[in-house]
């Protein structure tokens, strides 16, 4: 369901179709993802997306936030090298990659511990009802 490649600056993001690109730095391991994709797998199939697009309402769940421009600010590709993560639906079954919880993750979030941006997701989720 979603893997860790090495995006470079300068490569086009438009190279990665049909899936959605998280910057690997902006995670808080892997039960940050992983809620992300379940709100908006469950919006998708619900009808009631925030955005056009299933890959957009990912990176809207990852950052919290409910304009797609503020969350590629947040945790897009764009202008960045390094680990990303490739969120795609290809239907193999690949072992998921093991996504680092740092303290610097939890700071740039403002947050404690990982579970408070799982709180914040939840609330963003209720909000958008």
């Amino acid at each position: 369901m979603y893997s860790i490649v090495h995006f470079s600056r300068g490569q086009d993001p438009k190279d990665f179709r049909d899936c959605a690109l998280v910057r690997e730095d902006r995670v808080i391991g892997n039960m940050h993802i992983d809620t992300a994709i379940k709100y908006a797998l469950g919006n998708y199939r619900a009808g009631r997306m925030i955005s056009k697009s299933l890959w957009n309402e990912i990176l809207l769940y990852v950052s919290v936030q409910r304009q797609v421009h503020m969350a590629f600010e947040l945790v897009g590709v764009k202008n960045f090298s390094g680990k990303v993560i490739r969120v795609s639906f290809s239907g193999g079954k690949e072992e998921l990659p093991v996504i680092e919880v740092n303290g610097g993750k939890m700071k740039y979030w403002n947050v404690r511990s990982p579970v408070e941006i799982l709180e914040k997701m939840a609330l963003f989720h209720i909000d958008n009802f």
